[in-house]
């Protein structure tokens, strides 16, 4: 697997010199020393002359996974990913986002005990240990709370994270040139997508064809978050979703006190194309598992639109 670009393919030298380069990047220089393992890993090659590149980042890691990360086993860390694609994206170049790997083996962690029913009472009992404390002090307070407080609970950390791994993959993303995109992100990498597409909004160009979000740890209800979100693309923005994702329920609505509903666990507003998978999306954790189904049933209903 290769850490470095081929050809004309320049997102890793955008990321490495662009942002490693630390010319004019106040923001982004800031941001890269919270996410100091930020890095992009091609795991298949483009074998179509095409310009176009797929970038899939995860949300969620196992305890295996973290062990091929750090012996740099990629192709075995994105396998999913890859025969997952490989009927809609099999030409194309993919590249895997490297981000927050130790958060994300914890979050997997706390899942798998859920799942288990090592922590029957679910997963906010495993997350934050603190949650009953802080929902009775904003109950109290009119949901009113330090960003001390936000900031100690474990998921809303990661989810801070994401948004800061959003905007460095904006910037990355932008300092290429020719290049065009489609991503693709589960759980908390739909959460980094979906603020990437934020800060793309900004700019002049667009470089981003398709978007798929699945499991997104992200809020639906937000009508000018999503508008300007969709606003970066000059496809779809599909948002697949489960009402079987009982992390979802838990971790993110616990983590932001009941105040907003994920995208993944039901339809976002009208802006996206919402996608449905509840009949074989049985969890938070199936989704890359069931990637063929997840892209026949976006293609059964875009022929029906």
């Amino acid at each position: 697997m290769a850490k470095l670009g081929v050809g004309g393919l320049a997102i890793v030298a955008a990321a490495g010199a662009g942002l490693g380069g630390r010319s004019g990047m106040g923001i982004a220089n800031a941001y890269l020393k919270d996410i100091p393992d930020f890095n992009f890993v091609q795991v298949q090659k483009d074998t179509a002359g095409s310009n176009h590149n797929v970038i899939v980042i995860n949300g969620l890691l196992s305890e295996q996974d973290a062990k091929r990360i750090s012996e740099e086993k990629w192709g075995e860390v994105t396998e999913d990913w890859v025969t997952g694609l490989s009927d809609v994206h099999g030409d194309e170049a993919i590249w895997h986002l490297n981000w927050e790997a130790k958060n994300l083996v914890k979050f997997g962690r706390w899942i798998t005990s859920a799942r288990t029913g090592v922590a029957a009472k679910g997963i906010a009992g495993a997350v934050a240990v603190g949650s009953k404390q802080l929902a009775k002090k904003a109950n109290a307070i009119g949901l009113t709370l330090t960003a001390t407080e936000y900031l100690s609970n474990p998921w809303h950390s990661a989810m801070l994270n994401a948004e800061k791994t959003g905007a460095l993959l904006a910037e990355a993303i932008s300092r290429t040139e020719g290049q065009t995109f489609t991503l693709m992100g589960h759980s908390l990498g739909a959460r980094v997508i979906f603020f990437a597409l934020m800060a793309l909004a900004t700019k002049e160009q667009k470089y981003i064809k398709d978007v798929v979000l699945m499991g997104g740890a992200v809020g639906r209800d937000d009508l000018q978050s999503w508008l300007s979100a969709e606003s970066a693309i000059t496809g779809t923005l599909y948002n697949c979703h489960s009402a079987n994702d009982g992390t979802l329920k838990f971790l993110y609505q616990t983590a932001n006190l009941g105040l907003s509903k994920p995208a993944g666990l039901g339809p976002a507003v009208p802006i996206a194309f919402n996608v449905d998978c509840t009949d074989f999306i049985s969890g938070h954790t199936v989704w890359k598992d069931n990637l063929p189904k997840v892209f026949a049933r976006i293609e059964e209903l875009a022929q029906k639109e």
